[in-house]
């Protein structure tokens, strides 16, 4: 297949369809070779290399870009904000046309450092209670159940019995308890396999279950 280079009009032969070149050097220097074009937002002309032509280079600056993507330049203010703004902007239909009526105006509602009505004011304890009931036992999305580590059925038992330190010692009667001790040793979620015990009494219990 004959082909003519668009660089130095030459005629060469190959097989690619999509070349556009006759070689290295040709390439080159169609990549390093600059044209002037107009700028789409000021109109100001400008050196830009063909590389950056083929990826869609329009604008001569950040700030025309800036004022073509959102229709307001960093760094502009005043009368040249202004003047870019409406260059860029006429003829374009706004994004709220036609809504009058659907979309209600802010009366002031929020105004700056507005604070929010409920700021401030805590939750009463029946609020509370129900927020807590709602995220308890199965209704919390990290329940386990029988299958929860060792220490999370000891806080488990805690919140629902207490603090064993409230409580006398369930088997000698007479001492503080200090820990909350399983009965079976199965560690289930059910309460009344759980008693309150000394830190005495809990080491002989425990010795007497591991040894059965």
């Amino acid at each position: 297949m004959l082909k003519k280079c668009l660089m130095c009009g030459k005629e060469f032969k190959t097989s690619n369809r999509k070349r556009k070149f006759c070689g290295k050097e040709c390439y080159g220097k169609s990549i390093r070779t600059s044209v002037l074009i107009k700028c789409k937002v000021c109109e100001k002309e400008f050196m830009v290399e063909q590389n950056k032509l083929k990826k869609g280079r329009k604008f001569c600056s950040r700030e025309c870009m800036g004022v073509f993507e959102r229709g307001k330049p960093s760094g502009m203010t005043g009368k040249k904000q202004s003047k870019y703004y409406h260059k860029v902007m006429d003829g374009r239909e706004p994004w709220n046309k036609g809504t009058k009526g659907i979309m209600k105006k802010n009366n002031g509602s929020f105004k700056k450092c507005h604070k929010a009505w409920n700021k401030g004011i805590p939750f009463s304890k029946e609020v509370r209670a129900k927020m807590s009931a709602n995220k308890r036992d199965d209704k919390n999305a990290n329940w386990k159940g029988d299958n929860a580590k060792y220490g999370t059925i000891h806080d488990w038992v805690r919140t629902r019995k207490g603090k064993a330190r409230e409580h006398i010692c369930e088997i000698c009667n007479e001492r503080q308890a200090m820990d909350w001790s399983n009965k079976d040793h199965k560690y289930k979620r059910d309460l009344e396999d759980w008693q309150a015990v000394c830190r005495k009494c809990h080491y002989k219990y425990d010795k007497i279950i591991n040894n059965k």
